[in-house]
């Protein structure tokens, strides 16, 4: 298996990626994702290690073939095995590339980072002791003798796999139902539920929630999981009940005004790089700003922005209308109020969004009618 894992590491190569992104609840994003392999090597395998993943609460987490067959992650206990195991394959064949003037210090080093390497792989690993292993590596690059073109691809995915755990992510294995064959390209296709990600701090959660229910917008921040020097293709739904109003990018606190109009329509946001413009993304990881409304951008009125205004009408009528102010009519108001509340809650039964929007409406709503009540009967 560990030479499997090494020729999954240094001769299979991403060469596109595909991300759905849909916003089902402000504590859920579901995550889409369909990977294309290429075999590049001459030997078959049979695990494939996945792109590098942070760690976050997730849930529901299933990978399959393109098939659509369900595929088996490797347990971390067994992968952290696996990866100690394919690592020192690493290191042994770049052994073999070092000039003998500079072999006792490279095995030496070889030695000191193979007695770290499961503090690294492990599931709760430190980060000191993961900064402490990649430097060691790095410092092979010093070493004048063996800056050959040879060793360098051949350590290069070790290093690559020790920076990716330094920056405190991992990298789930697969097992494979049928090997990808030399020559040979294979799809995976990855689905998984993000928790808690967006709106994590409690003020800014309650910023949020609050101008959502007032003005029934908010704003999607994200920086785009972009793997560097592949086709990346990027889809973003709008949550059910909401519409794209508008996109922007960010770099270094600047926005790209218009750059994105051509990506967006009301219902999806879309993005796709070239390999160059990925490994500029990857780089600068700028900010993706979405911003989602009840109506699409400029005047459009839908179904639940009418209805929000109708029940708005109904409460705040008597305050401009003397002969509504009766509390014959004012209870006929209440129960039109009432209705119309009842059939925004049977359009937003399936857009779980949405509740947060009504939730806030209907204290603002009542709030409102119990002030006129007071203000009427000591008028």
């Amino acid at each position: 298996m560990e030479q499997d894992l090494y020729h999954a590491f240094t001769s299979v190569d991403l060469q596109r990626v595909h991300v759905t992104l849909t916003i089902d609840d402000f504590d859920c994003i579901k995550e889409d994702i369909r990977y294309v392999f290429y075999n590049m090597g001459s030997q078959k395998v049979s695990v494939l290690p996945l792109p590098a993943r942070e760690r976050k609460i997730q849930r529901n987490m299933i990978v399959k073939d393109c098939s659509q067959r369900n595929l088996v992650f490797i347990p971390s206990n067994v992968s952290t095995n696996h990866l100690v195991e394919a690592s020192s394959h690493i290191l042994k064949k770049a052994s073999e590339l070092v000039d003998d003037s500079e072999k006792q210090a490279f095995l030496g080093i070889k030695e000191d980072v193979e007695r770290n390497l499961r503090k690294i792989f492990k599931c709760d690993s430190r980060e000191s002791d993961i900064v402490q292993v990649s430097d060691k590596i790095r410092s092979v690059l010093n070493l004048k003798s063996i800056q050959s073109r040879d060793f360098i691809e051949e350590i290069f995915p070790l290093l690559d796999l020790l920076e990716q755990y330094r920056k405190g992510f991992y990298r789930p294995l697969v097992t494979l139902l049928d090997s990808l064959e030399p020559q040979n390209h294979a799809l995976i296709h990855l689905s998984v539920e993000r928790l808690k990600e967006f709106l994590r701090d409690a003020r800014e959660r309650f910023r949020t929630l609050a101008w959502f229910g007032i003005s029934g917008r908010f704003t999607f921040a994200t920086k785009l999981d972009i793997q560097p020097d592949v086709s990346n293709h990027v889809r973003i739904y709008a949550p059910g009940g909401m519409l794209i109003k508008d996109v922007e990018l960010v770099i270094c606190q600047k926005k790209l005004k218009g750059y994105l109009d051509d990506y967006f329509d009301e219902k999806c946001f879309y993005f796709h790089s070239n390999p160059e413009e990925s490994s500029f993304i990857y780089k600068f990881k700028p900010d993706f700003r979405i911003i989602f409304g009840l109506s699409k951008k400029g005047f459009h009125l839908g179904l639940f922005p009418l209805l929000s205004l109708l029940l708005w009408f109904t409460i705040i009528s008597p305050i401009f209308f003397k002969v509504l102010r009766s509390p014959g009519l004012i209870i006929a108001l209440l129960g039109v109020s009432a209705t119309i509340l009842v059939t925004i809650g049977v359009y937003a039964v399936d857009k779980k969004i949405l509740r947060h929007f009504i939730t806030v409406q209907i204290i603002l709503v009542y709030l409102v009618y119990a002030a006129e009540i007071l203000l009427f009967y000591f008028a």
